[in-house]
């Protein structure tokens, strides 16, 4: 057995006087004569002095050196008590009994029991709640069998309040070899708050999104009912013309029943084509000559255009070919209703089909207020007004005008007129290759 450390104990200071010992019981056997009591008496009191000046010197020496680790362990000790009382988590230290030997600042704080309060109770009777009491003897009883555990929990404060832990129980080994339990405890109320409103928000988006998909299908089915129920009613109309007109009847009142029915079936057409939109679908883009297109429905709007004292002049090429859906001249119809309903003081409007930057370009000019450039691209937005004053409409026309320019490949905005107004453009993008 390893002989036990002491601040008496010299391995040389016992040797030493040993090794005298011998030398002078073999001179007094070798020299009887030589060696008198006197001279044996002065040589161990002569050791005996010395060995208590050595003595002393190591006994203060040792004594200095076990002062120096006293101070070091009562350093780290005080650090180690400061880190453990510093800890952001709530730290709890029991014996094998279950019983609380030490609580940190952190679980005064967060259970609300002074440390005269929590130590020398049970644990899990002191912080576990009526519905995971049995629960938790389970985590104790696997920490007590030598198993670390993580797992989520909740636990009782003083007050009775609940909070949500993040618990880290481990079993340790005390100074003689016994069974001690550590926990550590977080507190995850406020990340449990959040996911709890994590899952609610996502529960409303699902609820919303089945209303949005509800509202989708039904907008579907009332486009299916406009596009083609009313297909019917207008076939047998416009045959009950052509009928008529055979007979001879007024063909004056006749053309118009038949421009009627014409534009009829143009409205089903495009309301066909926006619901293919609606669902993002893509449309069929064909070869077009925009010149007989922009002259038709800018004489559609001849009667508005009187009404609100305007004029229009229109500046075409004799051709002006580009690869689109006729759902274009709902770009045309939107964009002249626009400068009708809010640039009338300008008194004027300009339709030009032209090129610019050595592209195909639809364009409407008016001659009101210039739009400031921070609301250019706001206004084609949904159910954004044009300019401040009264309501004239929903909105929709120009938010309708960006939709068509994405499924033709096209781009839409709006730039200042000279000296004053806005201009409205519509260009077509070279189409890439598949």
């Amino acid at each position: 057995m390893a002989r036990r450390a002491s601040i008496f104990y010299n391995k040389r200071l016992f040797l030493f006087p040993t090794a005298l010992s011998v030398v002078m019981l073999t001179l007094t056997i070798l020299f009887p004569a030589f060696m008198t009591p006197k001279k044996i008496i002065l040589f161990y009191w002569i050791l005996g002095t010395s060995l208590l000046v050595i003595l002393t010197r190591l006994l203060r020496n040792n004594l200095k050196k076990l002062a120096t680790s006293n101070r070091e362990l009562k350093l780290q000790k005080a650090y180690l008590e400061n880190l453990i009382e510093s800890a952001p988590e709530a730290i709890i230290w029991g014996d094998a009994q279950r019983k609380i030997k030490y609580v940190n600042k952190k679980f005064i704080e967060m259970f609300g029991y002074s440390r005269q309060e929590a130590v020398g109770r049970d644990f899990d009777e002191l912080l576990s709640t009526d519905l995971d009491q049995e629960a938790t003897r389970a985590v104790t009883k696997a920490v007590e069998n030598g198993e670390a555990n993580q797992f989520e929990g909740i636990r009782r404060r003083k007050d009775g309040a609940n909070i949500h832990v993040s618990i880290v129980a481990a079993p340790v080994r005390g100074q003689h070899g016994q069974l001690e339990l550590f926990g550590l405890y977080r507190d995850t109320t406020d990340d449990w708050i959040r996911d709890q409103q994590l899952k609610k928000s996502e529960r409303e988006l699902r609820k919303l999104s089945k209303q949005m998909s509800d509202a989708n299908n039904f907008k579907e089915l009332l486009l299916d009912i406009i596009t083609h129920d009313l297909r019917n009613p207008a076939s047998v109309i416009s045959g009950a013309v052509e009928l008529l007109k055979s007979e001879q009847y007024d063909s004056e009142v006749l053309d118009l029943i038949e421009g009627s029915i014409t534009n009829l079936h143009q409205i089903i057409e495009t309301a066909s084509t926006l619901s293919k939109l609606s669902v993002g679908e893509e449309i069929s883009l064909d070869e077009l000559d925009l010149v007989p297109l922009a002259n038709a429905v800018a004489h559609n709007f001849e009667s508005q255009l009187t009404g609100a004292g305007m004029t229009l002049d229109i500046y075409t090429p004799d051709t002006f070919r580009v690869r689109s859906n006729p759902i274009i001249a709902e770009v045309l119809s939107n964009l002249l209703s626009n400068g009708i309903k809010y640039a009338s003081e300008g008194k004027r409007l300009i339709l030009r089909l032209a090129e610019t930057q050595g592209l195909p370009e639809i364009s409407v000019e008016d001659f009101g207020r210039t739009i400031p450039e921070d609301k250019r691209q706001d206004i084609f937005t949904r159910n954004v007004q044009l300019l401040d004053g009264p309501k004239k409409g929903s909105g929709v026309g120009l938010a309708i005008v960006k939709r068509l320019a994405e499924a033709n490949h096209a781009e839409t905005g709006v730039r200042p007129n000279t000296p004053r107004g806005n201009i409205f453009y519509f260009r077509f993008k070279p189409i890439p290759e598949d």
